[in-house]
């Protein structure tokens, strides 16, 4: 008996035994069913194939080896068609490994050999980009919002994410130096503007000209001060045209990512700095202050998407976050501490008021004590606290500066080891998002009306089209050939 009668029979919606069984996953009987000629690649009415209803990676393999087709898609009811890779992402990361290593395959079983050849078929990436909404990078937002570690470190993953940051990394490069020219000229005119100020005010600090302006007996080239303002003006609108374009494209995911926060906070402190620095001295160094601030901090995030330096960054932050939770948590007993030295100590200049108390319990919690000028006895006994005010600071001396302040150490280390032992997965994802910016910018929604592109001249956004995707540079490479 060759085949079953019916290993094929359908229902009223299409569905074969094989989708049953594929679903109940039924090993056995799956097998029975495609020995006898079932076909592992019927399509339900909803578009189903008993790849697609695959639970466990026993069954996919199984599938794979009477012949199913991985890519054939599915559209869901949101609309968006999906193959058995995307859905895996979703709900069995060993099967999405399995499919993947589909992909790979050598001309020698020894991989010792001298003339080993591997060969990687990014077809999985292509048919992603053909079936999703986020161009080449489909697959890769889906791994990141899954959290696939494993398949992120998939061979093939690892070998396309490479190709596609060498595609974008002159684009991040042209950035990064946009930027730091920004940063540079910000920085340059917020220090010509302070040079200047020191004219306007007498060796008693009292202002003795207003308005406060460069002019051309001040310290310093006013000249010099005006081009840097004009140039700094120049970079700055570009720049903030582009953050609000993508304000108006993202909405309000926009403000979801700290580092759109800290680009808000460099433009408006920016703008308000240029607009008061002619007229109110008083003010503008705040605003100068915090934009400068903003702008180098940037910078650090900038270099943070070069994959082999993102990994600093990224455990600065993670680990920021984590201590930031740890001192929320003793918050109480350091706020107990700063107004029992507020009570004990109201004549000390140190502890006057709660705000200084509390700004010096801060500073005592790292090791500065100066003990000698606030607990020695003959220092309280004018203040009428000896004795108490000791005790509090021996409490103090124990609970916050070796209790706490160790195990903030000691969470510190623990963290970084941590991450360090998964520095390969975080270079990836580094990766992966910087190249995900990039591709939703120029690609995703080159459509849209509300998008970047649309903003942006033809041929720019053409030019970054053709250089940065991969499948049709590869195609020219073949046809060239």
């Amino acid at each position: 008996m060759d085949n079953l009668p019916h290993a094929n029979y359908c229902d009223r919606n299409d569905t074969t035994p094989l989708h049953v069984a594929v679903k109940a996953n039924l090993e056995e009987n799956a097998l029975l069913l495609l020995s006898f000629g079932a076909n592992p690649n019927a399509v339900g009415r909803k578009g189903e194939t008993p790849m697609h209803r695959a639970r466990s990676s026993k069954m996919v393999q199984i599938l794979l080896q009477y012949g199913g087709d991985q890519y054939i898609a599915r559209e869901g009811k949101d609309g968006v068609k999906r193959n058995a890779l995307n859905i895996y992402l979703s709900r069995n990361h060993g099967a999405a490994e399995l499919l993947l290593n589909e992909c790979l395959s050598a001309n020698e079983n020894d991989f010792t050999a001298t003339n080993l050849m591997i060969v990687y078929d990014l077809e999985p990436f292509k048919q992603g980009a053909l079936n999703g909404t986020n161009g080449e990078m489909s697959l890769h937002t889906k791994i990141l919002e899954t959290n696939a570690r494993e398949v992120l470190k998939h061979p093939l993953s690892e070998a396309f994410l490479e190709l596609k940051y060498r595609l974008i990394r002159p684009f991040f490069l042209v950035n990064l130096a946009i930027f730091t020219i920004f940063t540079l000229l910000l920085t340059f005119l917020a220090v010509s503007a302070t040079i200047f100020e020191q004219d306007c005010y007498d060796s008693h600090g009292q202002l003795v000209k207003h308005p406060c302006h460069p002019s051309g007996d001040s310290v310093g080239d006013a000249g010099t001060f005006y081009i840097l303002f004009v140039l700094t003006f120049v970079i700055m609108a570009p720049l903030m045209i582009r953050e609000l374009s993508q304000v108006w494209t993202t909405g309000l995911e926009y403000f979801a990512d700290l580092e759109n926060w800290i680009e808000v906070g460099i433009f408006t402190f920016g703008i308000l700095f240029l607009t008061t620095v002619h007229t109110e001295p008083l003010v503008w160094p705040h605003f100068a202050a915090m934009s400068v601030l903003f702008c180098w901090n940037e910078m650090t995030l900038l270099l943070g998407r070069f994959p082999s330096i993102g990994i600093y960054v990224y455990m600065s932050v993670h680990v920021t976050k984590i201590l930031i939770m740890f001192v929320l948590f003793y918050v109480a007993t350091l706020i107990g501490f700063a107004f029992s030295f507020f009570l004990l100590l109201p004549r000390n200049v140190v502890f006057d008021s709660p705000i200084s108390s509390a700004m010096k319990v801060l500073t005592m919690m790292l090791g500065e004590f100066d003990f000698s000028d606030n607990f020695l006895w003959d220092d309280v006994q004018g203040k009428g606290s000896n004795g108490t005010a000791q005790v509090v600071f021996m409490l103090f001396l124990f609970l916050v500066s070796i209790v706490i302040a160790n195990l903030l150490i000691g969470m510190t280390v623990s963290q970084t080891e941590e991450l360090l032992q998964t520095a390969g997965v975080i270079k990836l994802q580094k990766m992966a998002q910087q190249v995900m910016i990039l591709e939703e910018v120029a690609v995703k929604n080159s459509s849209s009306k509300t998008s970047i592109s649309r903003w942006t001249p033809h041929w720019i956004t053409n030019m970054v089209v053709e250089k940065t995707q991969l499948f049709r540079r590869l195609s020219f490479l073949i046809m060239g050939e």
